[in-house]
């Protein structure tokens, strides 16, 4: 059959009573009656109620380049819109404004690879359980494994109005997120900025939940980014930044330089564990600027201990100068002094590593803590 065009369709039974207005199929061959290709299809004002208690509505549906096989178990659909569905059951509500996709390919291997996809004014929720956004895009997926997410790839991704329900409430939500990944000439670099990242205290297990309402705080909320660029011919890593930034969290920020690492694009995670006894570092940087969350803690922790704050902070800082003083080393003194200083009035803190060469990592863990410091060549600053 090479053509199939139909309007006003109905079916119905004892559950169901679904209505189509206009359904068209052009190029539909099938082959060893297992092989179905469509060049293209559309549906158009599907509506009904498919089950007791359920609604459905589908505004429109369009596909070309549709190709599946039921004993290769492929699947295969050069491009696919839809536009307007809504579906609700009892404890459950589903609606896509908009949706599209493009060079879709899934194999029983769960071989997965996408050109493009969009969807719009997303919602699922189910029993009080889901997630909603306005805006969701993908483009350039390449994923070797369906099952393992350390080995997905993807060009570029953006979320907008994200809002995760758990129990029937609002458990998070972000305003944005966007990534990007290149690679040029072996040099791989990836960003991912995430705006206003709310997370409810509700959302964590009781004991998390119970000490951070001792602080006072019942909600979180953040703005994240992460940048590197791995070279996989010369086998380095280098952390361009990773940073959480909150109005009562204060800013961190972490930077650093890898090398010996051989990095496998298809398989980051285990190419990082493969690399672990020869990873070098050659410089890195932690930075913290409080925004009130340390002086929190101190306060909580001591009134715990049944101390003022002054005393807890006290308690923290006397041994720990006094082992740094101890220990002879200038570095372990400096670091000694700027954690000190940065307790006590808590404000900024500075952590430097700049080793005259590359130091092997796993050399690291067996050193006197003030031999490694001094072969780090690390550099403290408060305030």
């Amino acid at each position: 059959m090479a053509a199939f065009k139909a309007k006003d369709l109905s079916l119905a039974d004892d559950d169901a009573d679904l209505r189509l207005a206009e359904a068209e199929m052009t190029g539909f061959q099938l082959e060893n009656g297992n092989l179905v290709k469509i060049s293209k299809g559309s549906l158009k004002n599907l509506s009904g109620q498919p089950e007791k208690g359920g609604q459905l509505r589908l505004d429109e549906l369009n596909f070309e380049g549709l190709q599946t096989h039921s004993d290769e178990q492929f699947f295969v659909l050069d491009v696919g819109g839809l536009g307007g569905l809504k579906a609700t059951a009892p404890g459950y509500d589903v609606a896509i404004g908009g949706a599209y996709v493009e060079g879709l390919y899934l194999d029983k291997e769960n071989v997965f690879r996408l050109g493009k996809a969009e969807a719009k004014e997303f919602k699922c929720v189910a029993e009080g359980d889901g997630l909603e956004f306005s805006l969701f895009s993908l483009a350039g997926v390449a994923q070797m494994d369906f099952d393992e997410p350390e080995t997905w790839h993807f060009g570029a991704g953006k979320l907008e109005n994200v809002i995760v329900h758990g129990g029937g409430a609002k458990l998070a939500s972000i305003a944005s997120l966007d990534s990007e990944t290149t690679n040029n000439n072996s040099v791989i670099a990836f960003s991912l900025n995430l705006r206003e990242l709310w997370i409810s205290t509700d959302s964590m297990d009781p004991a998390e939940r119970a000490q951070m309402e001792a602080m006072g705080v019942k909600q979180i909320k953040f703005d994240a980014a992460m940048a590197y660029e791995a070279d996989l011919k010369k086998n380095t890593l280098d952390v361009k930044e990773i940073s959480l930034k909150g109005q009562d969290l204060g800013h961190l920020t972490l930077r650093a330089a890898f090398g010996e690492i051989k990095l496998d694009p298809n398989d980051v995670g285990r190419s990082l564990e493969a690399s672990a006894n020869v990873i070098t570092m050659a410089s890195g940087e932690f930075a913290y600027e409080d925004g009130g969350l340390v002086r929190q803690i101190i306060v909580a922790q001591a009134k715990e201990a049944g101390v003022s704050a002054d005393q807890f902070v006290e308690q923290q800082s006397a041994p720990m100068m006094a082992m740094a003083k101890q220990s002879g080393g200038q570095e372990m003194l400096a670091l000694a002094e700027a954690m000190d200083k940065f307790l006590k009035n808590p404000v900024k803190l500075v952590v430097k590593a700049q080793p005259e060469k590359p130091v092997k990592l796993m050399d690291l863990g067996a050193m006197d803590p003030a031999a490694m410091l001094k072969l780090l060549r690390v550099t403290a600053q408060a305030n």
